[in-house]
């Protein structure tokens, strides 16, 4: 390990149990990885066609699956980039075991990565996590896809800003569809199910089922062109103590939640400012909201 322990996603870490760095054209299947201290397995820089499928990833010191190098903006080399990476039909649970802030599956720069038809749950932040760069600058990041996933007992009130799943910066093309979220429990602010983070931008979220979330069903935090339609969001918003999820005040927040910095959205706008520019369509979704208890 190197400098703090608590980064976000547990990106610290720089080992795993099965990682695989500078690869094409590899395929585990059926395996399983179990009582580690960190990440389960990762699939790190310069990997292309590298798949993890029909296994068995559990009892995690971090999070169960990480793909891509922890890096942000655009790798200029396309030889070091992490290119079509495959998490698919697997099981993975019960991580957060040292490290609470580790994910189901970390996807940090990648493009064309897919997540597809897999159990996660149990831990104690994010589900699913996709891109590694805050606000609006260019990244090597699009092209994933995030889908037919089951992914619930995030959070379990002990960190807080999470989700089922989380992405930040802009990724063109990227997908998340036809996923269950549910049962998301923060410890304070931030039990969310879709969570479009800082300068997540251009992304589909389509098809979701999301319903038991201490906080908003969707929150987008400042992004552009992102569309969020056909989702169910029933029962989110429980921060009021029903349904077995600790009361903040009556409610965490809203069934949906937009919000942004402050600033003037402008082309020459930098920094902090440019969190003041946001857009997302909102279009043929169900959101179901609980009333407060009496």
């Amino acid at each position: 390990l190197s400098g703090a322990c608590d980064d976000q996603s547990a990106s610290f870490l720089t080992t795993a149990a099965v990682r695989v760095a500078s690869a094409a054209n590899v395929a585990f299947d059926s395996i399983t990885v179990r009582d580690v201290g960190g990440y389960g397995v990762w699939f790190d820089t310069a990997c292309e066609n590298v798949t993890l499928s029909r296994s068995h990833v559990h009892g995690l010191g971090a999070g169960g699956v990480r793909l891509g190098p922890p890096s942000s903006g655009v790798e200029p080399d396309e030889a070091l980039q992490n290119r079509a990476s495959r998490v698919t039909d697997c099981v993975i649970e019960n991580g957060g075991l040292w490290f609470e802030e580790g994910c189901g599956v970390l996807a940090q720069q990648v493009t064309a990565a897919s997540i597809e038809h897999n159990a996660i749950r149990h831990f104690g932040y994010t589900g699913v996590s996709v891109g590694w760069t805050w606000g609006y600058a260019p990244t090597s990041v699009r092209d994933n896809r995030v889908a037919f996933n089951d992914i619930s007992y995030i959070g379990r009130g002990t960190l807080s800003d999470m989700g089922c799943v989380y992405t930040l910066g802009i990724q063109p093309g990227s997908e998340v569809v036809n996923n269950v979220c549910h049962n998301v429990e923060s410890y304070d602010y931030g039990g969310w199910g879709l969570y479009t983070d800082e300068g997540s931008s251009h992304i589909l979220l389509r098809d979701n089922v999301v319903y038991s979330t201490k906080c908003a069903g969707v929150h987008q935090h400042y992004g552009e062109n992102n569309t969020f339609t056909n989702n169910i969001l029933a029962l989110v918003d429980r921060g009021d103590g029903t349904g077995g999820v600790p009361a903040l005040d009556d409610d965490c927040d809203a069934g949906l939640r937009s919000s942004q910095h402050a600033g003037e959205c402008s082309a020459a706008a930098t920094g902090e400012a440019q969190g003041a520019c946001s857009s997302f369509a909102f279009v043929g979704n169900i959101v179901v909201v609980q009333a407060a208890a009496a």
